[in-house]
């Protein structure tokens, strides 16, 4: 088979359930979604239409769908501000079943969002400290451990991550962050304003995992740390190889807590405990070839089955077309039968 001609993703409709009008907003990413998802519509006969969601007419627009896929782009405040505000309108007052949903645009590209959802949900999430309050910033900057690592809240690939080495440092940082303008960021438009993240520098085993968790299939890959650095994401370290379960099962325990069609997990194994901690969430991840997941040279996915067992299939898949296999099901498929 060749490396581009992935393998037909075929949900099974029924005899009962009507298929919906699809709505297909064509995203601007380096490596769009949109191609993939018009492949699965195709394959399995959806009917769909382009839908230009960025246009002033895009709520007009809407009213011949019954579903909209519009995968969310690139880590950037005016995307995630565009998209979450024009999918609540879609959800909540025009009626529409959108992918990715408002309840996970909310904590997609959010790393505050997320990191209090983890904690809520007792997962394992990297000490992390959040905080808008500059007094008590100001009065606990001593008793941080150092080094710390500062994060914007919206951003991937490593983009404005800094390593805090002392509390000289931290004091600086915290004063820009607090000042009338606020502190410079990677984007020139845009900067970070009367909050910080400060995650603990977690020791790790010279890698991070990326795992892909949609339904019961599991995809995902590894990033090396190159050496001196402290960051993996955005280094152009990918490596597969097999999975750990262990690190499988936390991903779909997320997953779950969530209640997502799909959420990739990035996590690093301690060497202290051996245990895996989450780092951040990401509803979107960039794909941009056939094949998530490479074990001993051959792609394929893993799948958790009636048993509960981690099995391995071989194959090559577009890891989109999984997604909108596990949302049509649940979201669609599911609310339907026997209205």
């Amino acid at each position: 088979m060749d490396e581009m001609e992935a393998e037909k993703i075929i949900i099974d409709w029924g005899d009962q359930c009507l298929k919906p009008r699809v709505g297909l907003v064509r995203d601007r990413r380096e490596y769009p979604y949109w191609t993939k998802f018009e492949r699965f519509l195709k394959n399995n006969q959806i009917p769909f239409e382009y839908y230009t969601v960025h246009n002033s007419n895009w709520v007009a627009a809407a009213e011949k769908f019954d579903v909209i896929l519009w995968a969310t782009e690139e880590a950037t405040n005016y995307n995630v501000e565009e998209s979450r505000r024009k999918v609540y309108i879609l959800e909540q007052l025009l009626g529409k079943t959108c992918f990715p949903s408002f309840d996970t645009l909310m904590w997609n590209e959010d790393k505050i969002t997320q990191y209090e959802l983890l904690k809520i949900y007792k997962l394992p999430i990297i000490d992390t400290f959040i905080s808008h309050d500059l007094n008590e910033i100001r009065n606990l900057t001593s008793e941080f451990s150092y080094p710390l690592v500062t994060k914007l809240s919206t951003g991937a690939g490593s983009v404005a991550v800094e390593l805090i080495k002392n509390g000289k440092q931290a004091r600086t940082i915290i004063k820009d962050i607090f000042s009338v303008d606020g502190r410079k960021t990677y984007w020139p438009y845009f900067r970070q304003k009367d909050y910080v993240y400060f995650q603990k520098f977690q020791p790790n085993e010279g890698y991070d995992l990326r795992i892909i968790v949609i339904g019961n299939n599991v995809l995902g890959y590894y990033r090396d740390v190159p050496g001196g650095e402290y960051r993996a994401s955005g280094m152009n370290t990918v490596r597969f190889g097999a999975i750990p379960e262990a690190a499988a099962r936390l991903a779909r325990e997320v997953a779950r807590a969530f209640n997502e069609v799909v959420v990739a997990v990035d996590m690093l194994k301690s060497p202290l405990d051996g245990k895996f901690y989450i780092i951040e969430l990401g509803a979107m991840p960039t794909i941009d070839l056939p094949g998530d997941l490479i074990v001993n040279g051959v792609k394929g996915v893993y799948f958790f089955d009636a048993f509960d067992r981690f099995i391995f299939k071989p194959g090559i898949y577009w890891t989109q077309e999984f997604m909108l296999r596990e949302f049509f099901q649940r979201k669609w498929i599911s609310n339907s039968v026997g209205k």
